[in-house]
């Protein structure tokens, strides 16, 4: 035992002097020896970590995997061989793999910080942020003054409709930082900090707060083009800032920088339009949209497709029982679903019926579309086995189960205040891509409603080309393929409306919302079955989070001057026009 240990001991002194050759330089020496260490020894896991990252970083993704692979399952592995396979599946594009190897390193190494705090962003960036801030919490017990975590769990807390907390964690982060003595931040570390406090303060409704917050971090900075895009999506830019915004522009042009040339046209885009100078502000949003769309992986033409031919697998009679069987289940927690486009009016309607007390806002819950890739794959709905698995029982119970099951947890998690026995409860699902799922939703949850927000197409194409979304929207980065991706959108709601029952599904439009909000407003409450509140009226004083791009608009009255809007952009869309017309 003793001579295996110093062998490990003279194994290890050895890696670094290999890693230390490979950083030098002297790549080739470094495989050698490396390579000479695993013929001696191919149960030592530390150097399949070591050679699996050379191969990695010499771009042989299938070999490095391998000996990444066998890195984590030796005896000797270690916590490092695990957040090493994580991160090369991250890089891959690989993160619900990148989580389940972490999920087992953290039940192997439980007081790893580093393990606790990479499970943790990963969680995150799968959508899962309940299960990302139980990490969190639990590193943060391991290292109470981890200001890298706080942020992260704060992060996570501003997505979960925590806004409050978040701004809590923000404040954290920063005082930990600011006082660091083993890990000190950078002036980037801290700005960064700082603009996702601000931008927690916008979705608690401290709008004024937080536009004193981006101004002040461009009083430091003012090169920040990530302050830039947030306060000009926040407020109106005056005319000095929107010169300091292309000053700026034009150092991001002479030095390449990608990130903030994306993020200075979409500022300048938004900042011309408010400013009432429509060419200005379509040139910049084409720069934008142009920088974003050429790192997008998207076939316009295959995504549309399978959107115009998902009600194949959902024939009109499967929803003829509907209306026979609504009366006859009770839920604690009945879902209602807001579907639709982007920038549709959906934010506004949400507000608005989470006003009444028996209605949860809920936002943009992830849950269904994951239940859904889980149990049918990511192509579904596509080939012809499809057809009789869009409605196998077992699959529509599981669906059921687990979505009813997390939007339980969901509103425990919310408004802890409600007790479902004093009365039943609705809770709104804002995850407008759930239009694609109506023939699987009716047929497992058919005491849902779906609330269909709709606004006048070119307002809103207008409106989602000017925003630079934080989740996938690909196909809103170029004006053809946003046109025609609306168009086949639109198709597939035809012919849910035709089908489905008027008391299941209903259409709200924008534009007669903001005409009449008390007749609208009373419209949809009689339709998703609760009794009139005139606290629907007075939405804009909620303190709820809101957390979509909508999030400052929902803080005021009703106003009308986003309908038709896009009149004056009529000259500088004609991509967009010409492709309504191609896909009539």
């Amino acid at each position: 035992m003793a001579g295996k240990n110093l062998s490990t001991k003279s194994h290890d002194k050895r890696l670094e002097k290999i890693r230390k050759l490979w950083h030098s330089g002297d790549r080739q020496n470094a495989v050698n020896q490396c390579q000479d260490i695993l013929r001696h020894n191919p149960q030592y896991a530390p150097a399949h970590l070591v050679y699996a990252d050379f191969l990695s970083n010499n771009g042989n993704a299938q070999e490095a995997a391998k000996h990444y692979q066998a890195a984590c399952s030796l005896s000797d592995t270690t916590a490092e061989c695990f957040l090493g396979f994580a991160h090369f599946l991250k890089q891959a594009g690989q993160p619900q793999n990148a989580q389940e190897v972490l999920s087992v390193g953290f039940k192997k190494w439980p007081l790893n910080v580093q393990m606790a705090r990479e499970l943790g962003v990963v969680f995150a960036e799968n959508d899962q942020h309940f299960h990302a801030r139980q990490v969190f919490e639990h590193c943060l017990q391991l290292k109470p003054d981890d200001w890298i975590c706080w942020n992260h769990l704060g992060c996570s807390y501003a997505q979960d409709n925590h806004a409050k907390k978040a701004i809590a964690c923000f404040d954290k982060s920063l005082a930990f930082a600011r006082k660091s003595p083993w890990d000190p931040p950078s002036k980037q570390d801290v700005e960064n900090i700082s603009i996702n406090k601000a931008s927690a303060l916008i979705y608690a409704g401290e709008t004024n707060t937080a536009r004193q917050m981006f101004e002040a971090i461009l009083a430091a900075n003012p090169k920040s083009h990530r302050a830039w895009s947030d306060l000009s999506s926040l407020t109106k830019c005056t005319p000095k800032q929107i010169a300091e915004m292309e000053k700026h522009l034009q150092t991001a042009q002479l030095s390449g920088n990608q990130v903030a040339l994306r993020d200075l046209h979409f500022a300048l885009g938004r900042s011309w339009d408010k400013a009432k100078d429509p060419k200005k502000s379509m040139a910049h949003l084409d720069a934008g949209n142009k920088i974003v769309r050429s790192g997008l992986h998207y076939d316009s033409a295959e995504v549309c497709d399978r959107i115009r031919h998902t009600p194949e697998y959902f024939p009109p009679e499967i929803f003829s029982n509907l209306e026979v069987s609504e009366n006859q289940r009770k839920l604690n927690y009945q879902p209602v679903f807001i579907v639709g486009m982007p920038r549709c009016g959906s934010t506004l309607t949400e507000q608005i019926l989470a006003s009444h007390p028996q209605i949860v806002g809920a936002g943009e819950i992830t849950a269904l579309p994951m239940i859904k890739k889980n149990l049918l794959g990511t192509d579904f709905p596509s080939r012809p086995e499809h057809r009789s698995l869009a409605h196998a029982p077992e699959i529509l119970s599981q669906l059921r189960d687990s979505y009813l099951s997390e939007i339980s947890r969901i509103v425990r998690d919310l408004r802890p205040d409600i007790d479902p026995k004093q009365g039943q409860i609705l809770v709104i699902d804002k995850m407008l891509g759930n239009f694609d799922m109506i023939g699987l939703i009716l047929q497992a949850i058919p005491e849902a409603r779906i609330i269909h927000c709709q606004r006048n197409r070119i307002d809103t194409c207008i409106s989602c080309y000017s925003m630079l979304f934080n989740s996938p929207v690909n196909y809103s980065y170029d004006q053809k393929e946003l046109a025609e991706f609306y168009s086949a959108y639109e198709e597939q709601m035809r012919y849910w409306h035709a089908h489905v029952p008027p008391s299941t599904l209903i259409k709200s439009r924008y534009e007669e919302m903001v005409a009449d909000t008390e007749v609208q407003a009373r419209r949809l409450l009689e339709f998703v079955n609760v009794p009139w509140h005139p606290g629907v009226l007075d939405f804009y004083k909620q303190k709820r989070t809101v957390s979509t791009a909508s999030m400052a608009q929902v803080r005021k009255p009703i106003y009308s001057s986003s309908v038709e809007r896009w009149r004056p952009y009529e000259p500088y869309v004609q991509p967009m026009l010409n492709a309504f017309e191609q896909n009539q």
